[in-house]
Parts: structure tokens; sequence; C-alpha cells
């Protein structure tokens, strides 16, 4: 089984605010760190909820509020249109603050963000406090690992008797093993290989242990 974690990803250096941090606050810190969104968090260091550029930019889509709202508007629409007159980061964020905690597994994590509405999941320890900051973006990282560091890493979880060759990312494993079932964890294995970008099997196997026990 993967068992890669949030907590191997994330974005640890995360810039937060207060409920009561100033609009113009919010937008400086979203510019100067190049950050997606802005945690909001209690004064125990608890995410209440997170502001998005695309939160800040109602601002600009509404004139500050002076629109009036149109008649057939959605939900999503008078949403943006209200934050529009906001002032603080309290007025501003959306509510509550997607969450998730550090040692989640990895995919468990993918799979919220890709069915959430925010790109974003604010990382808690087991306090609920804020530990970090994740997005689609921070798993790409991973993608580019140095072959290197996949071959050793992907070296140290296979059986004896078979090699490990890694070339753009993609893990190919030769050799012989004794049992079908081994050769098909070690190709498990791999493929679990944080930054693994496919495994070719070449492996071959004296003894078919999966069909003789099907049998």
């Amino acid at each position: 089984m993967c068992d890669h974690r949030v907590a191997d990803v994330m974005v640890r250096q995360v810039v937060s605010a207060g409920r009561d941090t100033s609009f113009r606050d919010l937008v400086t810190a979203l510019l100067d760190h190049r950050v997606p969104a802005v945690p909001v968090v209690d004064p125990a260091g608890r995410p209440i909820g997170l502001v998005t550029a695309a939160d800040v930019a109602a601002k600009s889509e509404f004139h500050g509020g002076a629109d009036r709202l149109p008649a057939l508007g959605g939900p999503r629409h008078r949403s943006r249109w209200r934050k529009a007159g906001a002032r603080t980061a309290g007025e501003l964020m959306t509510a509550p603050a997607p969450t998730i905690a550090a040692d989640a597994p990895l995919h468990e994590a993918l799979r919220r963000l890709a069915d959430a509405k925010s790109a974003q999941l604010c990382v808690v320890d087991q306090e609920a406090r804020l530990v970090g900051l994740m997005s689609h973006r921070d798993v790409l990282s991973a993608l580019l690992r140095p072959d290197a560091d996949i071959q050793a890493e992907a070296e140290a979880a296979a059986p004896a008797g078979i090699a490990v060759r890694v070339a753009d990312g993609v893990v190919t494993l030769t050799g012989t093993v004794g049992l079908r079932s081994v050769a098909e964890q070690a190709v498990r294995r791999a493929q679990c290989v944080r930054g693994a970008v496919a495994v070719t099997d070449e492996l071959d196997f004296s003894f078919d242990d999966l069909t003789a026990h099907a049998l």
C-alpha cells in the first residue's frame, strides 16, 4: 500500500490572517508572498476561513458593492457581490475553512481537492491548529523528483533479485523471482514510490502461486 501523507507535500511556511486583518493587508499578503490563498485563523491558530485571490477580486467585479445585484444571479454570484463590500478578512473569507489532517493519506486530500469548491486545503495538527496549506501544485513538484532519488527508494523497496533502473521518472523492473505474487508486489511498491511516473514490468517468476491458489 502507498503510505504518502499530506505532510509530505504541504507548504509549511503559511501566511495567515486574523478575522480583523484589513482588506489592503490581505491583498499585500497575496501579492508579496505569491500565494493563491490566505487562511484566516482564530486566536488559537485554528483555521476558520480562507481568503482567495478570487474573493479579493470581487471588490473590482462589483465596484466595491456599488453595482446592484442582478435579479437572476445565482448563489455564487450573490456571494461574490456580498464580498465586494468587505473591509476585513472576517467579512471576505469563505467559511468554514476546508481542512485536512497533516497525517491524512495523500490520496484522500487529492480527492477532496478534486471534489471541493476550494483549490486549497488548510492542513491542521491534532489540536486543529494550522500547520500548512496544500493544493494540486504542491503535488506536482514530487513528479519532478530526480531519477537518482526515485531509483534509491525503488531499490530499497524491491525484493532480492530484482534490478531497478529509472529514466525520466519511469521505473523499469527486471529479474526473476520465485513467485508471481512477489513480482506483482514489487510492481505495486514501485508504483508507490514518490515521483514515479510509471512502472515497466519486465519481471519473470518461477511459479504462479496466484493461479495455483485459485485452483
